[in-house]
């Protein structure tokens, strides 16, 4: 501990950190190995009572409240954590033409039959929060079809910080 407290560099007290752990460990394996068995053993004897463990967030909600079932509307929706994100290069995709291959392509995504949801500009999900639990909204009503409209919708999306 002593060298701990010297006015050396980072990655002297970094090496003499790791060399007194090292020889703590060297030193006291044959307990350290006894005490990872035991707790082993200990919760293998948990398992065989039935105590198990449930990640549900059920239980924090009461049922029929107004968050408990936006929660699960939100969970209905985008349950899945099982994520493809693709990526297509573009020069600008605020003009009608790009935005009209993206939707075609996504379009032909959507309809394989391995496929739950595609998500993209023209049916991207607004979610936002309220008091009452999440609120999943469209981002688009439609696509826009003159300049105005795609500059309100560019100015629009650049101020959401997750699109």
């Amino acid at each position: 501990m002593f060298f701990l407290h010297l006015p050396e560099t980072r990655k002297v007290h970094f090496f003499f950190e790791f060399c007194f752990m090292l020889s703590f460990l060297t030193k006291y394996y044959k307990h350290i190995g006894v005490a990872i068995l035991l707790s082993l053993i200990g919760s293998l004897f948990l398992l065989k009572d039935g105590v198990n463990i449930n990640n549900a967030l059920d239980i924090w909600f009461v049922k029929n409240d107004s968050i408990y079932e936006n929660y699960i509307d939100f969970r209905d929706r985008y349950s899945t954590d099982e994520v493809v994100v693709i990526y297509v290069r573009s020069g600008n995709i605020f003009t009608t033409d790009a935005l009209e291959k993206m939707v075609s392509m996504c379009s032909q995504i959507d309809s394989l039959s391995s496929v739950k949801n595609v998500f993209y500009l023209a049916n991207a999900p607004y979610i936002k929060n309220s008091f009452l639990g999440p609120v999943v909204t469209p981002l688009l009503g439609s696509l826009p079809k003159t300049d105005e409209e795609l500059i309100a919708l560019k100015s629009k999306i650049e101020t959401i910080p997750h699109y």
